[in-house]
C-alpha cells in the first residue's frame, strides 16, 4: 500500500471517528438517551441498543442529531475584525455567533420536551430575538438571559 493510499485512509479514518463521536455525544445532549442514574456500562449499553435498532431498522424513528459547527469560525472572524479594528464587521459577526448559540440553547431543551422539528424550526425562524432570549428559555426549563445583558 503507498504512503498516500496509508495517509487518506487515516484521515478518513479520523474524520469517521470524529463523526460518530459527534452523534454519540448528540445522543446524550438531546435527551435521546438519558444518563441520570445510570452507569457507564449501562449508558454503553443502552447506545448500542439504539444503534442496533438504527442499523436493523426496527428504531421507526431513528434520528441524527448532529451540529453543523459554524461557532469557531464565526467567532474567529469576529475577533479577526475587531483586532483589525473593523468594528461593525466584528458586531456582526459577534451577533451572529450569539444568536446560533441561543438557537442551540432552544433547540436541545426543545428536543428533550419533545418538540418535533418543525415546531423548534417554527421557534427559530418567527421569534424575535427578545423572546428567544427571554421567555422561550424560560418556557423551556432553561434560565433566561437577564434584560441587562440583551
Amino acid at each position: 500500500m503507498s504512503g498516500k493510499l496509508k495517509t487518506s485512509i487515516k484521515k478518513r479514518n479520523k474524520t469517521y471517528t470524529k463523526y460518530l463521536q459527534g452523534m454519540l455525544e448528540g445522543l446524550l445532549r438531546y435527551g435521546v438517551i438519558d444518563p441520570k442514574g445510570k452507569s457507564t456500562e449501562e449508558i454503553q449499553q443502552e447506545i448500542i441498543n439504539y444503534m442496533d435498532d438504527a442499523i436493523s431498522g426496527s428504531g421507526s424513528d431513528f434520528k441524527v442529531y448532529v451540529r453543523v459547527g459554524h461557532f469557531p469560525s464565526v467567532i474567529q472572524n469576529a475577533r479577526a475584525f475587531a483586532h483589525k479594528g473593523e468594528y461593525e464587521f466584528s458586531c456582526v459577526f459577534y451577533a451572529v455567533w450569539f444568536e446560533h448559540w441561543l438557537n442551540h440553547m432552544i433547540c436541545m431543551p426543545g428536543l428533550r420536551r419533545s418538540l418535533n422539528d418543525k415546531e423548534i424550526q417554527e421557534i427559530l425562524r418567527h421569534a424575535k430575538f427578545e423572546s428567544k432570549a427571554t421567555w422561550i428559555l424560560r418556557v423551556l426549563g432553561v434560565k433566561p438571559i437577564a434584560e441587562r445583558r440583551i
